[in-house]
This record gives C-alpha cells, structure tokens and sequence, in this order.
C-alpha cells in the first residue's frame, strides 16, 4: 500500500474522527483510549478569548473529568487575531503528532471549535457523551411561567412569619349611626393559619335620643380582639381566607347638651364574628381587604334617670376593613 503525505494523511484523520462519533465506524483500541491520557494543556490566545483555565475547564468537562494512567498527552493551542479573523493552530503530541489550522470571526466559537476537536482525539466516547447530554439538558422543557414564583410563596407559607400592620375600618350595628376606626394588629403566620391580636378605636357617633329637643348621648368604643384565619384558596402570592373572631372592648357614653349634670358612663362590650379575607403579599408587605358579620353578647345599655333608654348596641354588626402590613420573610 502506498503510503499517504504526511500532511494529506494528518487531515484525513482529523476528517475522519467525526465520523467514529456519528456513525461508530472502525472503533478500534489504538483509535478510543479505554480512558483519557493524563493532560497538559497549552494555551497562548489574545483577551478576546478565553482564558487558559477557562479552556481547561472545558475540556476536562468534555472529556468527563476522567484520568487515564496513559502516557501524558499534550495539547498546544495557538489563537492569533489577524487582520479579518482569529486563526487557531492546534497540536495534540503523544505517540504521534497532529496539528490543525481552524479559522473563525468569532474567538469563542473558535475556542469551542478547537476544544472539542482535541476532546474527540483523546477520547471520542467521552466526548460524544458529553456533548449529547449537552444537548439533552437544553432540549430539557422549561419550567412553566410562575413555577418558580408558586415555589417561593409555598416555600414562605412554610415558615414561621411574624406579622405586623395597620388598618382603616368601618362598622354598621355597634354604635348609634355608622363608624370608621383606625387600629393596629399583630400576629404569627405558620402555614395556612394567621393569628391575630388587634386593637381598633371608634369615632364616637351620637345618638339624638334624650329626654329634650337637642339632647341625647354621645358614644364611642375602644376594643380589641384575636383573630384566627385560614387560607381556604391561595395562588402564588394571592389568597382568600375564612375567619374567625372573638371582641372585647369598652363603650363610653356622654350626655350632650344636659348642662350641669354628670352623665359621663361607660360598660364592657363583646362580640363574636366570622368574616372572609382577601390577602396580596409582595414579600414582605402585603395588602388585605376583610369584611365581617358579628353577634353581639355583652351590650352595655345607656339611660338617663327619670326618662329612660338612650342607646344599646345593636345585635348585629357588620365590618369592612383595608389594611396594610409588613411580615418577616
């Protein structure tokens, strides 16, 4: 047989090893090192590239970290910019000797290039393993939209979160005419339960009851409660909860227009309620609209001597609330 150029013969085998990858073609075992030989790596290229210990990394990782007990391989790698393109010189010495010239506007692209060639001479299995599990993990479907946003409220819902706020109020029922109120809250969340101690006051409203024209009580209520909640719907960082409550508070009567007389006064009020939230984190603050119906238990009654009955709350009370807060992470 007649002997092949050595440089015609040196580019038929750089032709031909692609094709022991593709079409496992003539694997022999002077052509696949059962493992990698041991690697030095020489690397000369212009800032636009890649660093040396970058393109090692790459090809230790093509390659599958594996180390042979071979004889040592060396890998010389020469990147020039000329004045159109960046050229590559590439040499890979051991029992033999390959060099090969590549060309590329691109330097990264030409570092892949020259890499990857000399990871399929040293070890076309690892190699062409490699690179297909490269190209299954980016053919891996992507997570669906707001994955990760679930994830990250389910994972907070998990934790112990301490929670502070405040809130505007109005209510129905408990005073003589309709009432707003301004109050504070503080609780625990764990999960799906919130645990809640509030405090609310009342704008006094007055009741034009009395014994004259003109005269009657003036009523007011500062009250507290707990508040227990459970989260019954919850998407991402939205949720609906149901309610319960229970009311404590004292009312505080004055007499209006009774000149000369004593009529300040005041009783306990209580309460139970049940109510539904509607709750908007952007961690850590949060925005919640609540509405409540209550029963009343303990209804303080305010009269005057000699004429009788002035106000009494009422049975029934309904509450509307907006409140704004902040919770540990």
């Amino acid at each position: 047989m007649t002997e092949l150029p050595r440089r015609r013969r040196l580019r038929a085998r750089a032709l031909g090893t692609p094709c022991l990858l593709v079409f496992g073609f003539g694997l022999s075992p002077t052509a696949v090192h059962a493992l990698p030989v041991p690697l030095r790596l020489s690397w000369s290229a212009p800032q636009e590239c890649p660093s040396r210990a970058e393109a090692e990394a790459q090809l230790i990782a093509l390659l599958r970290g594996r180390a042979g007990t071979a004889p040592a391989s060396r890998v010389n790698v020469v990147i020039a910019n000329r004045e159109d393109a960046f050229v590559a010189e590439l040499t890979i010495s051991d029992e033999a000797r390959d060099v090969r010239q590549l060309r590329a506007t691109d330097c990264s692209s030409l570092s892949d290039a020259v890499l990857l060639i000399a990871a399929i001479t040293l070890d076309p299995l690892a190699a062409a393993t490699e690179v297909m599990d490269g190209r299954r993990r980016e053919a891996a479907p992507a997570a669906p939209i707001g994955t990760a946003a679930r994830d990250a409220a389910s994972d907070r819902r998990q934790r112990l979160r301490i929670e502070l706020g405040a809130q505007l109020a109005g209510d129905a029922g408990t005073l003589p005419d309709p009432s707003i109120g301004a109050g504070a809250r503080v609780g625990v969340s764990f999960g799906r339960v919130q645990v809640q101690l509030e405090g609310t006051w009342w704008l006094p409203r007055v009741e034009w009851r009395g014994p004259r024209l003109g005269t009657g009580g003036e009523i007011g209520l500062l009250g507290g409660g707990a508040r227990g909640c459970v989260d019954v719907l919850s998407a991402s960082d939205t949720g609906f909860a149901s309610c319960a409550a229970l009311h404590l508070g004292r009312t505080s009567g004055r007499g209006v227009n009774f000149a000369g007389a004593k009529t300040d006064a005041g009783g306990l009020w209580g309460a139970a309620s049940i109510g539904l939230r509607f709750r908007q984190h952007s961690v850590p603050l949060f925005v919640e609209i609540a509405l409540d119906l209550g029963l009343c238990v303990l209804r303080p009654e305010y009269t005057i001597d000699g004429f009788g009955r002035v106000f009494q709350p009422g049975l029934v009370f309904g509450r509307a609330s907006l409140g704004v807060g902040w919770s540990t992470r």
